[in-house]
């Protein structure tokens, strides 16, 4: 059985997954899916402290769930702990250091901490594992501009053109950095005219 999922809180939905999580449970006790899917009931349903009991009983069943430690790092994101994110991500590759999704992951982690030595080192992980996703060269480059090695970032992008010939706009790529111009232009500021809440 596929449990139900839902982006919101749906107490239709809800009961539902609930259902479904329980026969799924008879057929196949020991699966650890089952409970990974309960700690995302639980999360949507704000039972953050079920939702991690969960994990740990999916974890225990099979201990390279990598799904459950990033989710578990998700939950600790949003509750604003980074560094608790980083951990998950730092065992989700040792357990898998021959998956690139992972070192992405935590290569753009490191960018939003301005840890950018730590991300270049990531993202170069992700590339020697898999050369052929196109993706892992252009995080890196972005990387090199944000931590101004833009000329850096030119030579990697013009061997990017010979190993991906295909892919068009990288030329526009390369003069757009050659004439200082930033990896995104800033939005104008406007002028705070309402109050509004934070939402993690």
């Amino acid at each position: 059985y596929q449990l139900i999922s839902t982006g919101e809180e749906n107490n239709e939905a809800l009961k539902n997954a609930k259902t479904a999580g329980e026969e799924a449970l008879k057929r196949n006790p020991v699966n650890p899916a089952y409970f990974l899917n309960n700690a995302k009931i639980a999360f949507i349903g704000k039972d953050t402290s079920l939702a991690f009991e969960e994990i740990e009983k999916a974890i225990s069943l099979k201990t390279d769930y990598l799904d459950a430690y990033i989710f578990r790092g998700q939950i600790k994101q949003n509750q604003g702990n980074t560094q608790g994110l980083k951990e998950e991500l730092l065992t989700y590759t040792a357990l898998a250091p021959n998956d690139e999704q992972g070192f992405i992951l935590l290569g753009n982690l490191y960018n939003q901490s301005k840890s950018y030595s730590a991300a270049l080192e990531a993202f170069s992980r992700a590339q020697s594992i898999n050369p052929r996703n196109p993706n892992n060269y252009l995080s890196y480059v972005s990387t090199l501009e944000l931590s101004g090695e833009r000329s850096k970032a030119i030579e990697v992008l013009k061997q990017f053109k010979q190993l991906f010939p295909s892919i068009t706009g990288v030329d526009d790529q390369i003069k757009r950095i050659e004439d200082g111009k930033a990896v995104v232009p800033p939005a104008e500021e406007e002028p705070d005219t309402k109050t509004t809440t934070k939402k993690n």
